[in-house]
């Protein structure tokens, strides 16, 4: 995977490229009905050739919910359940991340193809079973990272990985968005609803949040006097 991401994408104008529109179709199962979800749902009615057939979540009246939301013929209250339908053909991941491999390991042993959504797993041990459990079965993996697939991040993989002029040198990317909305508290999990449940899980996101911006303000504040001097 790493080796694929480290070669330069293909050209902007590659016929041998199929576009997103004219690629054959998919017929997808979402597992979670949440907010990410809905937000992939929403996407996907732009895709003409991509289906949604079914949906599936830990309790079946918020599968239905979500599934006269947006058009979708069978919902589903149990996961296994869904993975045993023959009309899915690719599976998108947007439970808690929690539970990544339990339920990519489900997909991939039900021979589905699977989107997870990010963060791809919690550990690399995790990471590493699944990709070895893909490529065993000759299925397909990804994790949902949805910038990587940004005409400009595109762009840049090219200038950096391909060459330009053949001149080195440094730049400083940022990418960022601030949204304004509401938060379902069907969003929110108490202690007594994850079974994973430690005190560092809920003090570890909060001081990595912190870190994370500490050190990128450092690194960004150090790196622009580099280049400066």
């Amino acid at each position: 995977m790493g080796e694929e991401y480290n070669t330069p994408p293909p050209p902007l104008d590659d016929p041998t490229v199929a576009h997103p529109l004219e690629c054959p179709p998919l017929r997808w199962g979402l597992i979670g009905c949440g907010r990410v979800s809905h937000d992939f749902a929403q996407a996907l009615r732009h895709i003409p050739t991509a289906s949604i057939v079914a949906c599936a979540a830990r309790e079946l009246d918020r599968a239905q919910e979500f599934a006269t939301k947006h058009g979708i013929v069978k919902a589903y209250g149990d996961y296994d359940e869904m993975l045993k339908d023959p009309a899915i053909d690719v599976v998108y991941v947007g439970n808690l991340h929690a539970f990544r491999r339990s339920i990519g390991e489900k997909c991939l042993l039900a021979n589905k193809h699977v989107l997870l959504e990010k963060p791809f797993a919690c550990k690399l041990e995790d990471a590493e079973y699944l990709c070895g459990l893909a490529k065993e079965r000759n299925l397909f993996l990804m994790e949902g990272m949805w910038t990587r697939f940004f005409p400009a991040l595109e762009q840049a993989r090219r200038l950096v990985l391909g060459g330009s002029d053949g001149t080195k040198g440094a730049f400083l990317e940022k990418f960022q968005w601030f949204k304004v909305t509401s938060i379902s508290m069907q969003a929110i999990r108490t202690p007594i609803q994850l079974p994973f449940f430690t005190i560092e899980n809920w003090v570890e996101g909060p001081v990595c949040w912190l870190v994370h911006i500490l050190l990128q303000q450092l690194y960004s504040s150090f790196l622009a006097l580099v280049l400066i001097k």
